[in-house]
């Protein structure tokens, strides 16, 4: 089965390889259709203004006639001629609204621009305000304009065979156009029976750059369309304007026995109409080139799409065969790994792999149990004379069978009934071994051992709070006998003075009873300082209504005197008297761990002006204590471990490690609340979040 799968996955990368690149050709060919239309669309509109261009050489041509003429049957002619161009020039306007590419459109919109001088230079032409000269080169600006916005389309295309024919279909415009120019300038000079050196100039300056263009237009083109223009542009006109070309040029103009002006601008008016035939072919032909290619690329787009369709429905039904036989081997191989314990091993005892299973009930992972000795596994409590027998077993091509404890990773153990088996090559000889196992392992005894842990774990936690309260209880009875000091001393005194007034006889009644009175205050002092400390430890098995500013004021009653003696500035900021519901002799334990803390790290570094600073407030439905020093903070290296059980920062060790950790217990454990660190500007910043009622 598995090499079918191996056959079947790598006809599916195949498949999967020639869909990708059928993929490709098709989008190429997709890419390909759209360029083709929207080239399409520039020829039709290249078309439209080639006719306009047409449209505005007749116009230029009878515009010079009139002019150099004066003639009233060239007014006539040159009205409906503009009614014409007028009509071809809005054609294009159309076109404007419609084109995509924005080098073309702006060309276009230039055109129209210059369209609308045109209209005003009609005007002056009316008129005869200007000559014929003038009169032409407006015309023709416009016609270079347009000329300019074909070249733009041409390249649109991306093909090199089509582009070819664009480019030269653009130099024959160009020789149309300089056709144009020559029979206004031809018949301008012809009128005026001149001939100024500029004007022949310009006149044979026109004659070779025609040339030119078609010379270049000969070179682009295909052989069918040399014919058609050469056939086209046959006839005795021809020759007639090439004599006439020669006379202007060589000034052989002798009165009006050569060519009259409007004979002249019918033989050019012929030329042109005969371009205008070559142009429209040439036009056609471009088109019908466009829609044979686009046509073609349809096909080949379609095919490729088919192609590509019954590649994924093949690719699909590969797929799902891999994937069934995929799912039943890995089915049947789920089975054995999941439910049977085994391994297999080199001849040498190297494991070559192992099930599911194996790695399930050893707690090793696949890769680690892999290329590993069997060993592995050996639990210290098997003795090795068991392995020797096992291997004498097997090494004479026996199998053996046999009850084994086993090491798991974690340092626990089971037992499996073990049936080993050796696996022979082609000469007879031991090449591998393959081991299956059932497990017997007692599950009850599982499960006490289990019970066991968590039991140890329970003592483990009652010993650290039997630790941490013993250490605070250590800490209570120093302040004790800090804050009985004062007051014994006092006694003392007053005793001693009692004494020795009554040895001399000088203890009057007033004097005694003051006296008394005031070891009898001190006594009262001691009292109440034993109930504060009884209360502080008294324990606690139900919440209580409390305050961090009631917290904070018994705590102090204990711990002021030892901090201002220490030369410690203590900072109240209680900036809420908001109820909490908590337990409050733990979390005065809390907060006391925290202000003892404060003044040993001052005295450990000797800092000055030393502060412990107290800053309660609320934020929202939580309350807030901060309890912060100077004392210049715990490393950064140190923070994330501040919590963690016996560890201390204290120079000196006298800590246990316990009085955070307890601490993070009592307010995140029993009080609900939230116990951090962190350090600031001049020291660390404990604060706990409590919720309020």
């Amino acid at each position: 089965m598995i090499s079918k799968v191996k056959i079947l996955l790598s006809m599916s990368f195949v498949v999967l390889l020639f869909i990708v690149i059928s993929t490709n050709l098709a989008s190429s060919k997709n890419n390909e259709i759209n360029d083709l239309n929207e080239l399409k669309y520039g020829v039709f509109l290249a078309t439209s203004i080639s006719q306009a261009i047409h449209s505005i050489q007749i116009e230029r041509g009878m515009s010079s006639g009139y002019i150099s003429s004066h003639g009233s049957e060239f007014k006539q002619q040159l009205s409906k001629q503009r009614i014409i161009t007028d009509k071809k020039i809005n054609k294009l306007v159309l076109f404007l609204k419609k084109i995509k590419n924005k080098t073309v459109k702006k060309q276009l919109e230039e055109v129209m621009i210059e369209f609308t001088m045109i209209v005003q230079h009609r005007i002056k032409i009316d008129s005869l305000s200007i000559n014929s000269i003038q009169a032409v080169q407006k015309y023709s600006q416009m016609n270079s304009k347009l000329l300019k916005t074909i070249k733009e389309i041409s390249k649109i295309s991306k093909i090199p065979i089509i582009t070819k024919k664009i480019i030269s279909y653009i130099y024959f415009l160009y020789a149309k156009e300089t056709t144009g120019i020559e029979r206004a300038i031809g018949t301008t000079i012809l009128s005026n029976k001149k001939f100024s050196i500029n004007e022949i100039f310009r006149f044979n300056e026109l004659i070779t750059i025609q040339k030119l263009y078609i010379e270049n237009f000969y070179e682009n083109t295909s052989i069918n369309e040399k014919e058609f223009y050469n056939k086209t542009l046959k006839g005795d006109e021809s020759k007639k304007i090439v004599a006439v070309r020669d006379a202007i040029i060589k000034k052989l103009l002798i009165g009006d026995k050569i060519i009259k002006p409007d004979d002249w601008f019918k033989l050019m008016s012929i030329k042109i109409n005969k371009l205008k035939l070559v142009d429209d072919y040439l036009s056609e032909k471009i088109i019908i080139d466009i829609n044979e290619r686009t046509d073609t690329s349809y096909v080949k787009y379609y095919f490729i799409n088919v192609i590509n369709i019954l590649s994924m429905i093949s690719f699909i039904i590969l797929v799902i065969v891999v994937y069934k036989m995929i799912k039943d081997e890995k089915r049947l191989k789920n089975i054995t790994d999941k439910y049977i314990i085994n391994s297999n091993t080199d001849a040498k005892g190297i494991i070559t792999n192992v099930s599911e299973a194996f790695c399930k009930i050893s707690g090793y992972t696949k890769e680690e149990l892999i290329g590993s000795s069997h060993n592995i596994v050996r639990h210290p409590d098997m003795k090795a004379e068991i392995f020797k027998d096992m291997w004498k077993t097997l090494s004479h091509g026996k199998i053996w069978t046999g009850q084994v404890k086993n090491l798991k990773k974690n340092g626990g153990y089971y037992w499996v009934y073990a049936n080993i088996e050796p696996i022979f090559d082609d000469k007879g000889k031991i090449k591998s071994y393959i081991a299956v196992r059932l497990d017997i392992t007692n599950s009850k005894q599982l499960e006490e051992n289990i019970q066991i842990e968590l039991e140890k774990n329970r003592l483990k936690d009652q010993q650290l709070l039997q630790q941490s309260r013993l250490a605070q209880m250590g800490e209570m009875l120093a302040m004790i006998a800090h804050q009985w000091r004062q007051p014994l001393a006092a006694i003392s005194s007053t005793s001693v003075s009692l004494e020795l007034k009554a040895k001399l006889d000088k203890a009057d009644r007033e004097s005694v009873i003051k006296l008394a009175k005031n070891i009898s205050n001190y006594s009262q002092h001691l009292s109440e300082t034993i109930d504060d400390f009884r209360n502080f430890f008294k324990p606690e098995k139900e919440k209580a209504e409390t305050s961090f500013s009631e917290i904070i004021e018994s705590i102090m009653g204990i711990v002021e005197v030892s901090i201002t003696n220490n030369n410690i500035k203590i900072i109240k900021q209680l900036h809420s008297d908001n109820t909490l519901w908590t337990f409050p002799n733990e979390l005065r334990q809390v907060i006391l761990n925290l202000i003892k803390n404060a003044e040993d790290i001052i005295n450990e570094k000797n800092i000055q002006d030393a502060y412990i600073k107290i800053n309660s407030y609320t934020d929202g439905t939580k309350e807030i204590l901060e309890v912060s020093d100077n004392g210049g903070g715990v490393d950064e290296k140190n923070l994330h471990k501040i919590f963690d059980p016996y560890f201390s920062t204290k120079l000196e060790k006298n800590g246990t490690g316990l009085g955070l950790y307890m601490s993070k217990m009592i307010i995140e454990d029993h009080c609900g609340g939230e116990l951090s660190i962190r350090n600031g500007e001049d020291g660390a910043i404990f604060k706990i979040i409590l919720d309020n009622i």
